[in-house]
């Protein structure tokens, strides 16, 4: 299985925040070290989902090096190889949702470069983990 580099982030007095060289828009937090992680293993496989859901190649994955040579993560506190955990089962729901929130949440969505379920997941993800 494809393993990816995973950037890891801390603010003072925040949670661990990780973001993908490979995959823009598409992050994971988590309280400690070892969640920010695990959500960054869930995160990679939606993203990965994500590229074939849209007939996308995954991309190459970066090296340790590339990542480290990147202006955007100068700052960061690790870096680290994940590989993609798909969560237990995906299922689909029916939800109702005020049309213009849709629409923001739509375009939040794109602009994160995620699929709308991706993007509600996560959201749902943060807000459950009070980050």
């Amino acid at each position: 299985m494809q393993r990816y580099m995973a950037v890891i982030h801390r603010n003072d007095g925040t949670s661990f925040g990780v973001s993908f060289p490979d995959f823009p828009g598409h992050i994971a937090a988590g309280e400690t070290l070892d969640e920010a992680a695990e959500n960054a293993s869930l995160v990679l496989a939606m993203a990965l989902e994500a590229c074939e859901e849209d007939g996308e190649s995954a991309p190459a994955a970066s090296t340790l090096e590339q990542a480290q040579s990147h202006p955007d993560y100068g700052d960061a506190l690790a870096f680290l190889f994940v590989e993609p955990r798909k969560p237990s089962k995906t299922v689909r729901i029916n939800v109702s949702i005020d049309e213009e929130l849709l629409s923001r949440i739509d375009r939040a969505a794109r602009a994160h470069r995620m699929k709308r379920s991706a993007f509600l997941a996560e959201a749902a993800r943060r807000m459950m983990h009070g980050s």
